[in-house]
């Protein structure tokens, strides 16, 4: 994951001076690379010790480690994650053009964010799980829905309704033995968010798709399976956050079914069978 990415999943979690700190480096690259601990504490108003934190706080060992690492991508193409979407005046070329090139970063940067050994007990408690309960509301639903759909397709019990006050009322029902699913990119959804408090009550276990970052959401699960902290506080609609979290509960539906996959398949071909029946 390249260090321009690592400052933005973690930028609202920063303290005051990371903020700074953060931010000067990212409007300051090519100068950053010459300059001491020392001289980016006295231009971020900050301290010496304060940069060291951040650079630590990146996963790098010191400034040092991260100022080679700023160095090695000078000549690289900088990683854009777009915010505005469209602009006024943007022709469709234009957004077809912006759609695509959203979809590829957010991809990528899905798959930096990846923690294999998250994946693989999210992979297995949903093969274990007696019942699974799914909960997302807006376009967190839509996502919520289409697991729903994969799963019961390989015969998993998976039980999903758009409607808010009929989900926290599944959340009595789950118990120990079931696993309960919060969808959410911000975490701080409270109809989700009462939904898995009341599961958790219960002993069900707990899995969130949720973005990178400290929130709520990912407080109460076991298991945080992440996606990519980039769409800001308004925006035209969930985009980028939904491409990512689609891509997770692929990767989830995927995951089950390599390790069974002949029984995969007759439950695939069963049910194809079935909806062939409505089509004309």
């Amino acid at each position: 994951m390249s260090y321009i990415l690592k400052i933005e999943q973690h930028f609202e979690d920063f303290t005051q001076s990371e903020r700074k700190i953060a931010k000067y480096i990212l409007e300051n690259r090519q100068d950053v690379i010459t300059l001491s601990t020392q001289e980016i504490g006295i231009l971020t108003d900050t301290s010496p010790a304060s940069v060291v934190r951040f650079s630590r706080t990146l996963g790098y060992e010191g400034f040092q480690d991260l100022k080679l690492e700023i160095a090695k991508t000078q000549n690289q193409d900088e990683e854009k994650i777009i915010d505005d979407i469209i602009e006024e005046g943007d022709s469709i070329e234009e957004v077809v053009q912006k759609v695509a090139n959203q979809g590829i970063n957010t991809i990528n940067n899905t798959v930096a964010l990846l923690n294999i050994e998250d994946f693989e007990m999210a992979i297995n408690e949903i093969k274990k799980a007696k019942n699974i309960y799914l909960f997302g509301v807006g376009a967190s639903a839509i996502v919520a829905m289409d697991l729903q759909h994969k799963l019961l397709r390989i015969n998993k019990i998976a039980v999903f309704h758009p409607d808010a006050n009929i989900q926290l009322a599944m959340s009595v029902h789950a118990n120990k033995g079931d696993l309960v699913i919060g969808i959410s990119y911000r975490g701080r959804s409270k109809d989700v968010n009462n939904s898995i408090r009341r599961a958790k009550a219960n002993g069900a276990s707990c899995l969130s798709i949720t973005k990178y970052g400290n929130n709520p959401l990912a407080d109460l699960c076991d298991i945080n399976l992440r996606v990519p902290n980039v769409e800001k506080e308004l925006r035209v609609g969930a985009i980028a956050s939904r491409m990512a979290q689609l891509m997770v509960t692929d990767i989830l539906f995927l995951g089950i079914a390599k390790d069974n996959f002949e029984e995969v398949e007759k439950y695939l071909k069963s049910t194809k069978k079935m909806t062939d029946m409505l089509k004309e």
